[in-house]
């Protein structure tokens, strides 16, 4: 297996990447981007995700990082699960 070196350049391209597609989610049920409105994925998410496959690596995963709007599609069920109840969120 041989390893591949990315320039610093593209490393800074990869953080701006991966900063927009941190940015860019949907948050509710309607399908559109949270920040631009944009059916999801919206294009400049598209063009983030493009940039990793482009060097064959995979954005960050931040968890529960798309839950910051839960409460539009729990229905106010409660689960055993504390951060799916909108009461017991501080």
């Amino acid at each position: 297996m041989t390893g591949t070196y990315l320039s610093a350049a593209v490393i800074d391209q990869l953080g701006q990447a991966q900063m927009v597609i941190d940015r860019h989610l949907t948050f509710s049920r309607s399908g559109v981007c949270g920040l631009c409105n944009e059916a999801d994925p919206c294009a400049l998410r598209t063009e983030a995700e493009q940039l990793f496959a482009r060097y064959g690596r995979l954005p960050r995963r931040t968890p529960g990082l798309t839950f910051a709007d839960v409460s539009q599609w729990s229905g106010g069920c409660t689960t055993g699960f504390g951060w799916l109840n909108k009461s017991e969120r501080s």
